[in-house]
């Protein structure tokens, strides 16, 4: 953002939380892979539960190198992917001045937007993590189908009542 002389407020995802929040996604992703891999192998034939009871070094060889191969494949897309919606998260920060407010779009090009509060029909918020309290403020536009959505956001009620009351106050002078 280039000025931020007059910002009211500034909104951004909670960066500790969102980490923790992708970690445990990442958790269970990993979880799930080593829950399947050997559920799979037992429906094809292998004693997975005899193997873990009695820790057998008869397993094949290749068992290992199916398994370590398959969790390679599937966690490393899926690390990079949250990765890069980690630093897209990093980026969002939301400005609110007296009339409108400003965010930048783009994850390489930045372009900023500009909204009046005067075109601003509806605030609300959805709680999107129990475990974690975060949610998401959704922003619907008169007249056109878009939504402003800002991810990640601790405080929801707080926040979306401050919103609220910007756009009111907007309308009012109107």
């Amino acid at each position: 953002m280039k000025e931020q002389k007059d910002v009211i407020k500034i909104i951004k995802p909670h960066k500790v939380l969102v980490f923790s929040y992708l970690l445990l996604k990442i958790s269970l992703f990993f979880l799930v892979i080593a829950l399947a891999i050997p559920w799979i192998n037992y429906l094809a034939g292998f004693d997975v539960v005899e193997f873990i009871l009695t820790f057998s070094k008869d397993i094949p060889q290749p068992f290992f190198d199916q398994v370590g191969e398959t969790i390679f494949h599937l966690t490393i897309p899926a690390v990079i992917v949250l990765l890069i919606n980690y630093l897209m998260i990093l980026r969002e920060e939301y400005l609110f001045y007296e009339d409108h407010l400003t965010f930048e779009e783009g994850f390489i090009a930045r372009v900023e937007q500009k909204i009046d509060y005067q075109n601003i029909s509806r605030v609300y918020y959805e709680k999107t993590t129990k475990l974690l309290d975060l949610g998401r403020i959704i922003i619907e536009l008169t007249g056109k189908e878009n939504k402003i959505v800002l991810r990640y956001v601790d405080n929801l009620e707080n926040s979306t009542a401050f919103i609220n009351q910007l756009v009111n106050n907007a309308k009012d002078k109107k």
